[in-house]
């Protein structure tokens, strides 16, 4: 199975078979259990948290393989399947899935465009922007900024760069 993408995987596991799961918890259990042992300091605590994770996500997957996207904070349990709250904005991972604009465009009908990491011409728009600046473009807002990785340092030239996108994306979404 490690030749299937995820999303193929998934569409596995949402019809009903989970021989799957082993592969998908392979992908991504290492990353999920830095990221958990980061804010809960303890290894073991850590491990069953990725482990309820996967098995939640697993287990709660609509028919079309939308998840819900808001949980209860006090206990953790979904709050339901409103896919449609949040049905503007689509998260691509563009190292594992590279795409155009024009895809966007077509396939998931985009309206606000946020790029982190990446600039304009690397999925084939035709010109360059400076971060931050929202930029219109085929009835779609746009907005680039450093990578996630590079806004979450803890040092002032970070804390700049989360106050610009701030403000870049009151003005993309009119707040």
């Amino acid at each position: 199975m490690k030749h299937l993408s995820d999303q193929e995987l998934m569409r596995i596991v949402q019809a009903g078979d989970f021989s799957p799961a082993s592969e998908i918890y392979d992908r991504y259990s290492a990353r999920s259990y830095n990221f958990a042992f980061r804010f809960l300091r303890n290894s073991d605590a850590a491990e069953d948290a990725v482990q309820e994770v996967f098995v939640k996500m697993l287990k709660h997957a609509n028919h079309v393989g939308l998840y819900s996207e808001e949980l209860n904070p006090a206990t953790g349990e979904f709050l339901g399947n409103h896919p449609q709250a949040f049905t503007h904005i689509a998260l691509i991972n563009f190292n594992n899935n590279p795409v155009d604009f024009n895809h966007l465009r077509k396939k998931m009908q985009a309206e606000y465009l946020l790029m982190f990491g990446m600039n304009a011409l690397q999925i084939q728009l035709p010109f360059t922007m400076p971060d931050y600046q929202v930029q219109q473009y085929d009835n779609c807002k746009i907005v680039t900024a450093p990578s996630l990785n590079d806004l979450n340092k803890k040092t002032p030239v970070a804390k700049t760069e989360k106050t610009k996108l701030w403000k870049s994306l009151q003005n993309i979404f009119s707040l």
